[in-house]
Order: C-alpha cells, then structure tokens, then sequence
C-alpha cells in the first residue's frame, strides 16, 4: 500500500503543497497586515488600481505626476489574481495569499522541470526542498516585494514550458508557455529585475537549442512571444530609459546613497557568502520600535549561521552543484544549457574577489548596467539559486553508481532541513513586516474616495521617502494605493525632479515657520489637501517632536486655519485632513510675467508672488539669474557667483586649525608639506565636526570647502541646525583629483542660532574612503540677492476638464479668451503632453509647449480662439495600449495556429 501511494504521481506534488502552506502558516500572524519594506497594496481600491495599471504610462498619483519608472503595469496580472481572491479573503490576507501561492506555485514547478529533466520523482521532490530550504530562498520573501517571491516562482514553470516547446513545438504548449509569461510579468515591476533574466534565458535557449540541433525558428519563436507578451510594459519602460532614465540619477537621495548600496552589496562578495548565497540582507539594519534603536534585519539567520555545521552544509550544496556544472561541461550535456543561471550569477555575486571583481568593475562603467548592479544580489539570487538546484540534482544523479538515489535523496532533505531551520520557526517572513494597520487609514480613504486633486503629506523632516510610524510601520508608504489623489510625498521625488524640488522648497517654508510662504507653495503646487499624519516619527530618541517640527506644524497650520487658508479640518486616528483650495487641473491664464530661467535645485522661488509666470526663452523676460545658482549636483555654479555680504566677517578654518581641534580624533592624518588633512575610514564612517554656536539661522550663507579627493566614497557634508539636528544641506564634495573649491548654499531658517558642520569619510566592504580637506569657509550673503522683483500679476481661472485614461486624456472647452492666454496643465512639465484642437476635421497642434511656475505645461493659444474644445494627451500612453493589443493578437495568433 506505501509502495502504491509513493509511486502515484500526485504523491510528491501533494506532499509539496502541503510542506508549502505548513511553511505558510508558521510564517503568519493573524490580524496582521504584511506590509513595511516595499509595499504594494492594490487591494485598499481595486477600481482605481486597475484604472492606474491600465492607463500608468503617466503617473498622476506620484506627486506632481512624473513617468512612470517602474513598470507599474506589469503588475496587472497579480492585481487580477488578487481581485479575484478578495471575494474570498479578508483584506488582511490578500498579500499574504499572493506570497505564499508563489510559494508553492515555485515549489511544484521546480519538481515538475526536476521531474522533466531527470524522470525520477523523490530526486524532483529533493530538488523542491532545496529550492524552498536555502538562504537565498530565505531572502527573497524575508521582507518581500511582490516582484522577487513572482520571479522565483516562475521562473521553473518558463523554462519548464520551454524545454517542452523546444523538443516537442505545439500551439498548445507555446499557449502554456504564452499564459505562464503573462502572469509572470509582475516580476517586472522593477525593469532591472527581468532584463538580466531575459539575458540569461537568451543564453539557455541558445545553448540548449545547439546542444540539441534545433532548429533557429522554434527558439526565435519563444523570444518573440516573450517580448509580445512584456510588451504592454516593455514598451513604456524603453520610453523610460530612453526619456527619463536620467532623472532618479540626479535624485540627491539615489546620488548619496546608491554608492551606499553598491558596496553594501559587495560586502557580501566574497567566494564564502556567494556559495551560501548570502546577501546584504543578512547585514541590514531595522528599526526597533520597543527598543528605539536599530537592529539586524536577520538576527535569528545571523545566530543559525554561525554553527559550523550549518555552514558546512551549505558549502558541501555549493561543490556538489559545481561539480555538476563540471561533469556536465565534459558530458557535453543538455543541462549545460542551465549554465547561465548558475556560473553568471555566481562570478557577478563574488564581486569581490579577484579576478571576478576586474570584470564587474567594468561592468559598472555601463550605465544601464551600473543600475541593475546597484542591488546585485536582488537581481541575480533567484536565477542562482535555480541554476543550483539544477546542477546539485544532476550531480546526484550521476553518482547514482556509487550512492542510491534514494539514499543521497533523503540525506539531501534531512541536510537542508537542519541548513533552514529557521524557516520552521517563523523566520521566512519577517515578523517586523507582520504589522496591524490602524482603521483610521481606511476611514480616511473612504472620505476621500470621490476626490480629486493632489495632497501634501505632512511632516518633512526625512527625504529619503522611507518612512517611520510609531504603530510600527517602516517603509516606503503605502496611503496613496487607497487614495484618489496625487500625493506630494519623498517616496515620489526620485521619479520626477519637479517632485523633490517642491519638497525643498514646501521644507524651506516650514523650517522657517513661515505660514505666507507655506500658503505660496501650497497655491503654487496647485495642493487641494494637506494631511499631516503625526503618528510619522524619526528614529532619533531624542527630541523626536522637535525634529519632525510637531508644535510648530500646530502653530503653523492654526494659523493658515485663522487665514482660511486650510479649512475643514478632519481627524482621522494620528492625522489630521486639511482641505486647501480647489485649483482644478487645467486652467487658463492671462498676462502670464515671463521669468527666466528656469531652475534645477533651489530652496525657494523669489518670482512666485501669489500668481502663475511662464518661462519662455524665445521672448522677453524678467531674468533672475540667481534662480539657477545652484547646479544639478547641489553645489553653487561658480560663473553665478554671488558677493560677500561686506557688513560680515568670512569664517575660516585651514587643515592646521581643524587638526588641531580633532588631534585626538582617529583616523585623521595632517601632511604639512600639503598643509592637508586626511580624513579615511575603512568599513566605518569618521570625521571631524565644527561648531558655530553663535551664528544666526536668518541668514543666507555660502559654505566653501577646498579638497581633493583619493578612494572610495567622497566626504560626505552635512550643514546642521543645531535646533532640529537635521542637516538644512547634505551632499557629498566632488571627486577632484586635486585641490578645489567646492561652494554650497545655505538658505536662511528659523531666529534661532547656531549649526554645526559634519565631514564624514563612509566605507563598507572594507573599501578604503580617504580624502583631504585643505580650507573651510563661510561666507555671509546679503539678503538684497533674494529680493523679489515687480511682475504684472497674472489672472488664472480653473476650467472644467473631463479626464479619461487615468488623466492621460483631457478634454477641455476653452471659453472667450483674451490676448496672449495661455492653456496650463497642472502636471509636471514633459515634452510627451501635447495639446491640440480639431479644425476642418483635421488636428491642429498648440506646438508652443513652455513651462509654468517652473513645473507643469503651459501652451501658448492662438488668437481668436473662442469656444474651442482642445485635448490634452500623454501621447506615450499609446504605447501601453499597442503592448496590451499585441498581447491580445498573440494569444490570439496562437489560438488560430491550433486551429
């Protein structure tokens, strides 16, 4: 009878199945929410999502609205899955679900293909095992975005459906294959995720179809149904790259940090942690709300693999899948196919050690490539982690002869059982990222379900958009998948600079406790709603309230209350709804000032005065040439540069005065023959402080610093109100092989006094940091540069749009108009808006695009121009449209083929 169970061949699939939702249970926490990290919730309003992933080429969520830079779209086939399980599941469960059917979604696919591949079903069921029971595993759902669990989880199946097109080409298994694709392609919520799979799977079609003399039309066909079958997102995300791929690079946050996490990446790219397949993960740090400190990510990973024993298991997976590999490459075998999937990820995961180091330091030259490698280790362990399963079951299959299969089948599961153990006790999900989500949110989304317009999030003092609640949440944000809205928060700014540079200026006004300048910005940016959620904490343990500046937001906001500024105040649990003002979308402008130029960075905006100016450089203008004195990298353009305040005295501090302040500070070293002092650190962060107590925060300032920089992560510069302990300016020198000057700009604050100066050398994976500073000065600026000039007030009303395609479409009928109007599209400026009105049955296009209040889209109306219905268009949302049509036709091209 055990005999006939065991040889069914539903045995092993059911037994896997239930090790998968065992697994799941252990690993969740009733009433709970998985959420925190990166975080997707669709399910808080599934009608606006699909509206936001059908029509997502264009972002109008994202802040001022910005390109859509992850492929959002991609994720509309796990929306759907979750829609469909949300007549089942309370809301809570939703994402749990999708996480764990992914699961044991991966685990049946990898015995199938295991099965396909060796036709033995306990060796199939071994390789299941391993692929749930390893490290890398682990770190795909420890704290898990849906893109890396669906990877994982699909990448069996593609490669199953493949091999069985490949040797036995059928329309119905090229459909299967066509259909697995598809609900595959949420993996590509981040591009960079799917195009090094993309690459490798190249590469295994290639191999596997010249090991076995196929003929080049049955691979070519699987290529092409994969690209149509991506197309939906694939063509956006190409618009992207092409378009806009500069922008999270010019993100001052993604500037600072992205270095950060490249070598935070390589600290875990030595031989030892890539054959455990062991990422940064494991040195990661996580905020403890009980404790108020930070700890690791991992500890209970961390404690397990410090037993020698665990580790020698996994050193003992790693040569016996190498030797897979080896037996493999002299048997001239079809699994050598899968050597993509094994060998590239694992030279590009020991990015440390020589000779593999060279080639991924040139590798890095690339700028596409310099992106996905950022996060090596998230972008290549799922593929490594098959490629290993693959080869270790190869490698036990060809020592058959001298250990039964069954044997080294069942010591393999027992192995990997004590190797994870962890996972039995609760350690596949993190238990930080089980969190329960006060019902206030959803109160307050429910509020504002039929509302329109944008919101500021409320407080501002953290730029990353990583946020802290004291509920327990930490992440990247989560209230705008329930809200109906634009949300002016960080999270957003790295997609669009028009979104980080509202976020200084909104930072500027706030920290000065200026409620006139706050109202500005807020008519500026076109704000209808302001939330101020004061559950939003920081993880300083002292003087939290200060920092995130709680009793003068009170102040502040009482104030544009007495003003009727905000109105309609609402209390949701720890937030606060302000309703602002009901400034629509579109409007039309009159007598428009025109102020050149135009600005990349800068902390406030003298030419807004109350109304809407243009910028177009083609006519004459108000030229306000400090607007632009700040560069892309933050720091003062020299040929802009303003004069000394001569009233004030410069402070000065050369390399002598610093080194004697920090004498007895480690890692400072003073060349006299340089007059130069070193500051270096390796795998640490040191550097020197000096202190102004006594200079007034209501003053401008211009802070230069003269360096030269030798290795590692430039010095990194923090200009610090002593009042908020938050750096009013934060960016790194340039990497000047030799001595020179590099000037930043100090915008006036509060009435308080006193700032301090940080200079910090940062290492991680041991790389050395080491450059020297020779001269620090600051030098007072006089107000007169800030003055703002006499423009002729402008007259703006709001217009009546009706929006289809998630605002991609507007159609708008302009009333009788006076000379030089101009049409004003409150989004964020792209050259992809266009805007145009039909006459004698042909489109007749507003070609003078030009931008308003230095971010959204303006065009100039031609004269006699009364009662027009003009449309406005994000042209690129046709490419969405034309990937989801040719999506269709393929399945459709399939169909008929089977017919």
């Amino acid at each position: 009878m055990t005999k006939k169970i065991l040889s069914s061949p539903l045995f092993f699939p059911l037994l896997i199945i239930s090790i998968g939702i065992l697994v799941a249970i252990l690993n969740y926490t009733p009433g709970t929410f998985l959420t925190g990290w990166d975080t997707l919730h669709p399910e808080f309003n599934f009608p606006l999502n699909f509206k936001r992933l059908l029509f997502g080429v264009w972002r109008p969520e994202q802040g001022l609205g910005a390109v859509s830079g992850h492929s959002a779209m991609a994720d509309l086939p796990r929306v759907f899955i979750l829609w469909i399980l949300h007549f089942a599941l309370p809301l809570s469960v939703l994402r749990y679900s999708y996480i764990y059917l992914c699961l044991i979604f991966g685990l049946v696919g990898i015995y199938f293909l295991s099965l396909k591949l060796f036709n033995h079903r306990l060796l199939s069921f071994a390789g299941s095992i391993f692929y749930l029971l390893n490290l890398g595993t682990v770190q795909q759902f420890y704290v898990p975005f849906e893109m890396f669990p669906t990877a994982w989880a699909f990448l069996p199946w593609i490669i199953l459906y493949s091999i069985k097109y490949l040797t036995h080409p059928k329309a119905s298994t090229l459909g299967l294959f066509a259909l697995i694709t598809l609900f595959s392609t949420p993996q590509a919520y981040a591009a960079h995720l799917w195009y090094p799979l993309f690459g490798a799977y190249l590469l295994f079609l290639i191999i596997f179809s010249v090991v076995n003399k196929i003929k080049i039309i049955i691979p070519l066909t699987l290529i092409l149904t994969t690209l149509f079958i991506n197309s939906f997102w694939l063509l956006p995300n190409l618009y992207y790259l092409k378009t806009s791929a500069n922008v999270p690079q010019q993100n001052q946050q993604n500037r600072l940090h992205s270095q950060e996490f490249l070598l935070k990446n390589r600290e875990t790219g030595d031989i030892a942690d890539s054959t455990l397949i062991r990422g940064f993960y494991l040195n990661w740090d996580i905020y403890n709300f009980q404790s108020h400190t930070f700890q690791k990510l991992m500890p209970a990973w961390r404690t397990h693999f410090q037993n020698f024993d665990v580790q020698l298991i996994g050193y003992s997976l790693f040569i016996f899948a190498f030797s897979g590999f080896v037996i493999s490459i002299f048997k001239r075998d079809t699994i050598l196919a899968f050597s993509p999937f094994f060998i590239v990820p694992f030279i590009l995961l020991s990015n440390s050690t020589v000779p593999f180091s060279y080639l991924f330091d040139i590798l890095l030259k690339v700028p596409l490539l310099s992106e996905i490698l950022r996060f090596v280790f998230t972008k290549l362990s799922h593929l490594y982690i098959f490629g290993q399963a693959i080869f270790l079951l190869y490698f036990l299959l060809n020592i058959s002869k001298y250990i039964n299969i069954i044997t080294s089948s069942l010591l393999l599961c027992a192995s990997l059982i004590i190797y994870a153990f962890p996972i039995f006790q609760g350690q596949l999900i993190s238990p930080l990222v089980r969190t329960t989500i006060p019902s206030s949110y959803f109160s307050l989304n429910k509020s504002l379900s039929n509302s329109s317009g944008r919101m500021l999030t409320l407080p501002l003092h953290n730029p990353s958009g990583w946020t802290y609640n004291s509920w327990g949440y930490q992440g990247s944000g989560f209230i705008w998948f329930g809200l109906p809205l634009g949300v002016l928060d960080r999270d957003s700014d790295r997609w669009e600079l028009a979104n980080e540079e509202a976020y200084r200026e909104f930072y500027t006004a706030l920290y000065t406790s200026n409620p006139n300048e706050i109202a500005k910005y807020l008519h500026k940016y076109k704000i209808n709603y302001l939330l101020w959620d004061q559950s939003t904490t920081t993880t300083y343990p002292k003087n939290q309230d200060q920092i995130t500046y709680k009793y003068e937001i009170e102040k502040i906001t009482q104030n544009l209350l007495n003003q009727k500024i905000l109105t309609d105040p609402q209390i949701f649990g720890s937030t606060i709804l302000y309703h602002v003002s009901d400034d629509s979308l579109v409007q039309v402008a009159s007598s428009l000032p025109n102020v050149t130029p135009t600005y990349h960075w800068h902390y406030f905006d003298t030419a807004y005065q109350g109304f809407d100016y243009q910028t177009d450089p083609s006519i004459s203008s108000t030229n306000l040439s400090f607007r632009s004195i700040i560069s892309p990298t933050n720091k003062v353009n020299v040929g802009i540069f303003p004069e000394n305040d001569p009233e004030l005295p410069i402070i000065s501090f050369n390399a002598s005065d610093i080194y004697e302040l920090h004498r007895r500070s480690p890692n400072l070293t003073y060349d006299t023959q340089t007059s130069s002092l070193g500051i270096y650190t390796r795998s640490d962060t040191h550097g020197i402080n000096l202190s102004f107590e006594n200079l007034p925060h209501n003053r401008p300032y211009l802070v230069g610093l003269k360096s030269n920089y030798l290795s590692g992560i430039p010095l990194r510069f923090c200009f610090k109100n002593t009042t908020t302990s938050l750096c009013l300016v934060e960016d790194e020198l340039s990497k000047h092989s030799t001595s020179q000057w590099d000037y930043f700009f100090i915008p006036p604050s509060d009435d308080n006094f006193g700032y301090s100066l940080d200079l910090n050398a940062i290492s991680y994976a041991k790389t050395l940091s080491l450059s020297q500073i020779q001269e620090v000065k600051i030098s007072p600026l006089p107000d007169s540069l800030f003055s703002s000039p006499q423009l002729t007030p402008s007259v703006t009303k709001n217009i009546t749009a009706q929006s289809f395609f998630n605002q991609t479409l507007l159609k708008v009928n302009i009333p009788s108009k006076s000379t030089s109007s101009n049409l004003i599209l409150n989004q964020s400026f792209n050259a992809g808006w266009i805007a145009f009105y039909i006459k004698e049955n042909q489109p007749q296009f507003l070609t003078h695009h030009v931008i308003i209040n230095n971010w959204a889209n303006g065009w100039t109306l031609p004269s006699k121009f009364t009662n027009q219905t003009v449309y406005i268009f994000f042209w690129p949302q046709l490419l969405e449209l034309g990937g989801l049509i040719l999506v269709i036709t393929t399945f459709i091209w399939i169909i008929r083929s089977k017919k």
